[in-house]
């Protein structure tokens, strides 16, 4: 049996964007959502396993040029890819596959928030003084698993979400 195109095209245009969707700006905005989140994870993955540790091998007289650089690049390539990726998971909770629970967005908002938070109140403020007292290296890659964890759930969620996404599937 042969599917014609003007078949095609007429289903589409009589399906109900409601029932796939929780609104009409869903069907892009959580395909972003889906790169950014996995786009920072991976980033920030990269973060606290190759930057921070490789740090224990720069000698004192090029770590202060080298740490402010890596911050500079931090901030483009990880910090404000991230805060859109916040925004887009707040997003979420409006605008999603009708198969993506809201408590799977919410869960994924905690993680977020635990890692933001300690970004704000741990992270870097170790940062800062860094850069006069190297010692506290061991402190931040130590510390830097109050965030790690968090990512690796929030990982774990997005993928339950794009899961259910592509599968259909709904509880």
């Amino acid at each position: 049996m042969s599917v014609r195109h003007e078949d095609l095209y007429f289903a589409a245009k009589r399906m109900n964007f409601s029932t796939t969707f929780t609104s009409p700006y869903a069907h892009w905005i959580t395909p972003v959502f889906y790169f950014l989140a996995m786009y920072t994870v991976g980033a920030g993955m990269l973060d606290s396993f190759a930057m921070y540790h490789s740090w224990r091998f720069v000698g004192p007289a090029d770590f202060t040029l080298m740490h402010k650089e890596a911050g500079n690049r931090v901030i483009r390539v990880l910090v404000i890819p991230s805060a859109i990726m916040t925004i887009f998971l707040v997003l979420q909770l409006w605008h999603r596959p009708t198969v993506v629970p809201k408590s799977l967005v919410w869960v994924g908002l905690v993680c977020a928030m635990i890692t933001w938070l300690s970004s704000f109140f741990i992270q870097i403020p170790l940062q800062i003084r860094l850069d006069h007292d190297p010692s506290v290296l061991e402190r931040l890659i130590i510390s830097d698993w109050i965030r790690v964890i968090p990512n690796l759930v929030f990982a774990g969620v997005v993928f339950e979400m794009m899961r259910r996404s592509i599968t259909g599937y709904k509880v």
